[in-house]
């Protein structure tokens, strides 16, 4: 069975394609949203890879974009005759146990990810770190027990206010060359909020390792955890595939 992996995050559709048969995973691709009429949120570009690869049969989802999206993916799904998973997060499941009063309230895509990270290092804590429109950041013991975690502005969210109060139009730009002794405002702003959430991450999850009391393995994922780790030490270890990687061992559990 050819398996359609969906991560629908607040800004970005990213995809990958998992082989059942050959337990084979390909690249991930990505599209930012579009607005389509009253279809805003991609399902035209996912009815596109779905033609482009017509032998998919199941569709397993990631995502935080509510009820109105799921709706519509599954209506998508049933007039095409395809299954549907959508993940939920859940008190117990696929090796994880969350520490939250309420474990439905977890995002989605955070027990996604600690599926992965459990996955990955089944024999080791982890601290998992998410790293796009916000910055999410949980803590796992080996046994696969989450402690909870915290949650921070993403970059482009913390420098949004500062780039609208200097009256520049160019956010992205801002990014484009980080230096710890910028020479301008724009520069300035984007250099500062990469080491304010570099020395923030640094500085959580070392507060976090040693409350646990144990080494701990430290993964960054996320749109921004390529930026983000070149100014992190060796000890932060950056997978790109993360979220497809706990799909992918959800959708062999189902």
């Amino acid at each position: 069975m050819i398996t359609l992996l969906l991560d629908a995050g607040n800004t970005r559709l990213k995809w990958a394609l998992y082989n059942a048969h050959t337990k084979a995973l390909t690249s991930v691709q990505a599209l930012a949203y579009v607005p389509e009429g009253d279809n805003p949120l991609g399902l035209t570009a996912l009815s596109e890879v779905l033609q482009k690869h017509p032998t998919i049969q199941q569709i397993v989802v990631v995502h935080v974009l509510g009820l109105s999206f799921e709706q519509s993916l599954q209506t998508y799904a049933h007039d095409h005759a395809l299954d549907l998973y959508c993940v939920k997060s859940q008190a117990q499941g696929f090796g994880i146990t969350i520490a939250y009063h309420q474990p439905e309230r977890l995002g989605a895509d955070r027990f996604v990810a600690l599926v992965a990270a459990h996955h990955l290092y089944p024999e080791q804590a982890c601290i998992v770190m998410d790293a796009g429109t916000g910055v999410t950041i949980d803590a796992l013991l080996a046994t696969g027990a989450h402690q909870g975690g915290l949650i921070l502005p993403g970059l482009r969210v913390s420098g949004q206010a500062l780039i609208q109060r200097a009256k520049a139009t160019h956010l992205a730009q801002s990014f484009d060359t980080i230096e710890l002794f910028a020479k301008d405002t724009l520069q300035g702003i984007g250099s500062g909020s990469v080491f304010g959430l570099v020395g923030a991450l640094e500085g959580i999850t070392n507060r976090m390792e040693q409350s646990l009391g144990v080494p701990v393995k430290r993964i960054l994922t996320g749109g921004d955890g390529t930026l983000l780790k070149q100014y992190l030490g060796s000890s932060y270890h950056y997978e790109p595939q993360l979220m497809m990687q706990g799909l992918q061992v959800i959708t062999e559990s189902l």
